[in-house]
């Protein structure tokens, strides 16, 4: 029998850390300002460090990790945790995002603990202890470093480093086991072709080198499909190491053994016309000998359902239990990996319990909120329960006495494993922290830094909220909708307070903590408000002819109320955006419109004819100048941007491949910002810059979904997304031109 470490990991065969497009590299000398971890959860709150330069220190603003932008909230994160370990000794629940971020919550609340400056493919944490935890950060692979690159940070004696490993690899599984005389965390390499399976200890020191996984050889069969490691020991106190694949393959070595053994615990597949995927491993313990659950996701293409296989293995042999079919509308719905199984090698009070696995979102109503849900088993039978948190993928996850989840928005739920399996499951389960993807910001409007104006959305709820330098307070109900424009007395909304009336297309004011609603004319329909300097209001509102067509007219309030200047567009259209400045209207819709006085311009801009059938669309527009030099911003529906001065229409170019834009904002034509977010990244958020010369894309440390917009005078840039997110310029800037 081989001796091995107390303290042991399964990992790589060798190791190095390249840095992933940061300052902190390997060979660098450990970061200049360690992050400090406070003793106890009613410690001040550590200061976060970053491998970029902070910003001057603000009473409400975290520092800024990366870019222009930082946030504008008390929370430490909006973005979706994609890997998370708790310790057994604190219950402490550490998180990572793909934006280089470290979080913990520590009980109480979540705060930020180092921010790595990077956009990273995958991320993994996992630790031995309360003060030995590991975080992993991974970038995409290039020609020069084909398996990707990877920093490994390292929190020892209360402080973040990088670790000094060394040898090419990229992240696969970290996980704990419940093997005394080797050890704690394991480590699948996914860096070698073929693969191997190292024994290290807990500071990341090889202790022993197993064999080279069985998978194909070559450049078309990596080891990238390599997904979860466990390890258990039999009755006769023998080791054994296992292995799943993402194609669901399983693989077991065995202590004394020379070579791997592929396991076929389930049914083969049906060909082409099912799609199989690994989704995870867990412990578990038959007749108190070790053994492991793997769970198997088969998605079959014809009727889109997904069957879920269970096998237990070890103990008296294999045992494969299936979860109930249920719909599954394409084949990426599957679980792409074992962080949404929770792992917990140490018993709590109920022993060993079979783990939670996610089965993703259910609606549960005709409204359709998206709830997560898990599968779970009792007496032997598994079943599908809903949890109350937001229907993204889950990160699962538990202690001795805890079970946990996170996922998008900074979301942490936990849920002690003391509670009766007998009790409702979703009962269980305490949000501690993050906001949910329903929780929307539709609309900004910066009067100034220190007074801003913005309108969340959550579950049919629309709520106002001011934020004055220092904080953002509670807020008040606001009208449905999304526009919304502030001036320096009073709010003014699409829409009205009282559902019950039915009166769509209304104009409601809030001033001095009173509601009034104006109706800008006889059976007028508002769509869209802007306001033209401190006082000026502008708005588009329909009205129905006799023959059924909608006849898009134009209204001014002059103070005390709201006048018909006109209907200067054409029948039927379908706008896109509204703006004014010094007098001058613009309207985008399939025509551009220039409205100045009495008169009415449609402006043509290049690329398409003026009598064309196939028109383009344009949406968001900006106005600025006044009236002796008028100048518009605005975009079509194929993302490029469009320069207009009095009448004339240049095009700058295009803004990006299948965005989405939601604003354009400025304060002037060196100082533009284009606001949307990707339809086909993941609803990834875009800033794109216009500088008076260029074209240039923000980089964000950020991926919720950007809805609103809004620049102060000072041209400050205030953006607000899904998650409740809401983030502005790192520093404010100096008073200049608003020309």
């Amino acid at each position: 029998m081989k001796t091995h470490s107390h303290t042991s990991l399964f990992a790589f065969a060798a190791w190095l850390v390249v840095g992933c497009g940061s300052t902190l590299n390997i060979g660098d000398a450990p970061p200049t300002t360690d992050v400090r971890l406070p003793p106890t959860a009613t410690s001040a709150e550590p200061e976060t460090t970053s491998s970029s330069p902070a910003p001057p220190p603000s009473a409400s603003l975290m520092p800024c990790p990366t870019g222009t932008l930082c946030w504008a909230n008390t929370e430490s994160t909006r973005n979706t945790l994609v890997s998370a370990w708790a310790s057994n000794t604190d219950n402490g629940i550490w998180s990572v995002s793909r934006r280089g971020e470290i979080v913990r919550w520590d009980g109480v609340s979540q705060k930020a603990q180092f921010r790595l400056d990077g956009d990273f493919d995958d991320a993994l944490v996992w630790g031995t202890g309360a003060d030995n935890v590991y975080a992993f950060f991974h970038r995409p692979k290039t020609p020069a470093e084909p398996f990707g690159a990877t920093t490994v940070l390292r929190l020892r004696d209360g402080a973040f480093q990088v670790h000094p490993s060394s040898g090419a690899y990229a992240i696969g599984a970290l996980r704990s086991a419940d093997v005394p005389r080797l050890g704690v965390v394991g480590v699948l390499s996914k860096a070698h072709d073929p693969a191997s399976v190292v024994l290290v200890d807990a500071d990341l020191e090889p202790r022993l080198v197993l064999p080279a996984l069985p998978l194909a050889s070559g450049s078309g069969a990596t080891v990238d499909e390599t997904l979860d490691a466990s390890a258990s020991l039999s009755a006769e106190d023998v080791l054994s190491v296992w292995v799943l694949t993402r194609a669901g393959r399983v693989f077991r070595w065995t202590e004394g053994g020379a070579a791997w053994a592929e396991i076929r615990p389930f049914p083969k597949s049906g060909g082409l016309a099912e799609v199989s995927r690994g989704t995870g491993m867990a412990p578990t313990r038959i007749q108190n000998v070790n053994g492991v659950q793997v769970i198997r996701d088969v998605f079959r293409a014809e009727g889109g359902h997904l069957r879920r296989e269970i096998a237990t293995l070890e103990g008296s042999g294999s045992i494969v239990t299936s979860v109930p079919p249920r719909p599954i509308y394409a084949a990426g719905d599957i679980l792409p990996h074992g962080r949404s199984v929770t792992y917990d090698p140490s018993p709590g009070i109920y022993g060993w319990d079979p783990p939670l696995v996610d089965s993703g979102p259910w609606c549960w109503s005709m409204g359709c909120r998206s709830w997560g849900t898990v599968d779970w088993q009792q007496d032997g039978v598994w079943t599908n329960t809903a949890l109350p948190v937001d229907g993204a993928p889950l990160i699962l996850g538990s202690t001795r006495s805890t079970r946990y989840a996170v996922g998008t928005g900074g979301q942490v739920y936990t849920r002690g494993r003391s509670t009766p399996p007998a009790r409702a499951l979703d009962a269980m389960w305490v949000r501690r922290e993050g906001r949910g993807s329903g929780e929307q910001v539709l609309a900004m409007d910066a009067l100034s830094d220190d007074d801003v104006w913005a309108v969340e959305h959550t579950e049919g709820t629309y709520q106002a909220r001011h934020y004055d330098g220092r904080a953002w307070a509670e807020g008040f109900r606001a009208p449905a909708g999304s526009v919304m424009v502030a001036l320096k007395d009073s709010l003014w909304f699409t829409g009205t307070l009282d559902s019950a009336t039915n009166e769509t297309g209304r104009v409601s004011r809030w001033k001095a903590g009173q509601w009034t609603t104006f109706s800008v004319g006889a059976g007028a329909r508002v769509s869209l408000l802007a306001k033209d300097g401190p006082d000026a209001l502008w708005a588009i509102g329909h009205e129905t002819t006799t023959s059924g067509a909608l006849t898009p007219r134009l209204y001014r309030w002059d103070g005390t109320a709201w006048a018909s200047v006109g209907a200067p567009f054409s029948l039927n259209e379908q706008f896109g955006g509204l703006s004014a400045a010094g007098g001058v209207v613009w309207a985008t819709g399939f025509d551009i419109y220039r409205r100045e006085g009495a008169r009415t311009d449609t402006i043509v801009c290049p690329g398409r004819p003026p009598t064309t059938h196939d028109r383009t669309w344009y949406g968001p527009v900006l106005a600025l100048g006044d009236k002796a030099r008028d100048e518009a911003w605005t975009v079509d529906a194929e993302s490029t941007l469009f320069h207009i001065s009095g009448t004339t229409c240049t095009q700058v170019g295009p803004v990006g491949a299948k965005l989405s834009i939601r604003n354009i904002v400025g304060v002037n034509a060196s100082d533009v910002w284009i606001v949307g977010f990707s339809v086909v990244d993941a609803g990834g958020p875009r800033l794109v810059h216009w500088n008076g010369r260029t074209l240039e894309p923000a980089k964000l440390a950020f991926d919720p979904v950007f809805l609103s917009a809004s620049v102060s005078p000072l041209g400050n840039l205030w953006v607000g997304g899904t998650h409740g997110a809401i983030l502005r310029s790192a520093v404010p800037k100096p008073n200049q031109s608003t020309e």
